[in-house]
């Protein structure tokens, strides 16, 4: 089982502050090129400015350092990304230890999600000295992206440190944690989180699925109700919340929640049909009733083979509850929809056994026993029909191709002993 959450929100600042001594600086000789630039970048006129510098590059111009930093972050803003790290790599050949330039081609591999070279240019970032919060929640970021979730912790911790209120970066510290598998950290990071949203609705689905990777079920399911009662409707959740409530809480409430996912085209039919197994095997019969029996009235396309599964479990409810009228006729539809559903095969050649119908269960065990996964307990229920018959000549061949299937049972071996004395006797 796993909680659906809804995808968390990434946003990195990329902050076009003024260049550092400590940077860069523009050549002399590119005074009147930045002059004739600078209303056109104030006026976020990023086209007209990549024009201009591209016209001077066409003629063979040279840029510094500083004037591919500003070309490199125009193209981003026109997201021409391939350009922007093209030209800051440039800028790099002039300048190796350019901290704000490894930064921002961080932020492009991310983009390209090439994790491996973010890392690399961010962590050269921060070694240069620009370890301000966004360059570390970057490269945890990154770090998180490329499956080191313990780098991502201490990433985050430290953006964190240096900006405590910053949700994105306690998001990122959560999802770290439990990529860690963390869980008791994780646990306690998101209950510190809703006690200052008690009503985040995703915080109470992300305290739910920490407890179930942690193998808490029931405080899962706790906390899932509170996330079901806030809002919308959630179909995948609701189904979790019914499969929790089978096995740890209220069988009624299971049911209601998986009668609420009930639609056309419904994914959700295999846990429908094996939470109406695991009812029957309770022994919770009329909730199994119910759920089947809406299941059957609500889908309108299911396919034959399934409406056969359902109609075959109609028919061991029917049967459990001595209904051995509807019984027949619930297994006989199932045969119909679907000629190879051994179960309600072995089912109704069961019924008609005790009905004293021995020929009518006889075809129906040898239908069942010529279906694969079938063939050993069609044989043997046969054989057991022809023996309460006195059929022990019968009965032995059954026995034999039952053992020829599984020559590991030795009662197999044993009743087929017992048997020949029998008629050797009666001989």
């Amino acid at each position: 089982m796993e909680i659906t959450l809804s995808e968390p929100s990434w946003v990195f600042e990329v902050r076009n502050t003024p260049l550092e001594a400590r940077e860069a600086n523009l050549d002399p000789s590119e005074n009147e090129l930045a002059s004739v630039l600078r209303p056109l970048l104030e006026g976020e006129d990023y086209r007209a400015a990549a024009d201009i510098l591209e016209a001077e590059a066409a003629q063979g111009r040279s840029f510094s350092a500083a004037l591919n930093y500003i070309l490199g972050q125009v193209y981003m803003s026109l997201e021409e990304f391939d350009n922007a790290e093209s030209t800051f790599l440039a800028a790099l050949q002039a300048m190796p230890d350019f901290a704000r330039v490894h930064q921002l081609l961080g932020l492009i591999n991310m983009q390209g999600r090439d994790y491996a070279g973010a890392r690399e240019h961010l962590s050269r970032a921060i070694a240069l000295g620009l370890a301000d919060a966004q360059t570390y929640g970057q490269l945890a970021f990154a770090n998180q992206e490329a499956h080191s979730p313990w780098s991502a912790i201490n990433g985050y911790q430290q953006a964190l440190l240096l900006d405590p209120g910053n949700r994105q970066w306690r998001q990122g510290l959560l999802y770290a944690l439990i990529g860690a598998r963390n869980f008791a950290a994780a646990q306690a990071l998101v209950d510190e989180m809703l006690a200052a949203e008690p009503d985040n609705r995703a915080l109470w689905l992300q305290s739910s699925n920490i407890a179930l990777s942690d193998e808490r079920p029931l405080e899962a399911l706790t906390r899932l109700e509170i996330a079901l009662k806030m809002g919308e409707s959630d179909p995948d959740n609701q189904v979790v919340a019914a499969q929790l409530h089978l096995q740890h809480g209220s069988k009624a409430r299971a049911v209601e929640l998986l009668l609420d996912s009930i639609e056309d085209n419904s994914p959700y039919f295999d846990v429908f049909e094996e939470s109406v197994a695991w009812l029957i095997y309770r022994q919770q019969w009329e909730l199994s009733e119910k759920l089947v029996g809406s299941g059957m009235d609500g889908w309108n396309d299911l396919s034959m083979a399934r409406r056969s599964r359902l109609y075959a479990h109609r028919g061991a409810i029917a049967l459990a509850r001595e209904r051995n009228e509807d019984a027949a006729d619930f297994l006989m539809r199932a045969i119909e929809n679907d000629p190879v559903n051994g179960g309600a095969l072995m089912s109704l050649a069961e019924l008609e056994a005790q009905r004293g119908r021995a020929i009518q269960a006889g075809l129906y065990y040898t239908r069942a026993a010529a279906l694969e996964g079938f063939e050993e307990r069609g044989l043997l229920g046969h054989a057991q029909l022809a023996i309460d018959h006195r059929d022990y000549e019968q009965a032995l061949t059954l026995l034999r191709e039952a053992y020829r299937l599984n020559p590991a049972r030795d009662d197999l071996y044993r009743n087929i002993q017992a048997l020949e004395r029998i008629t050797l006797n009666s001989d």
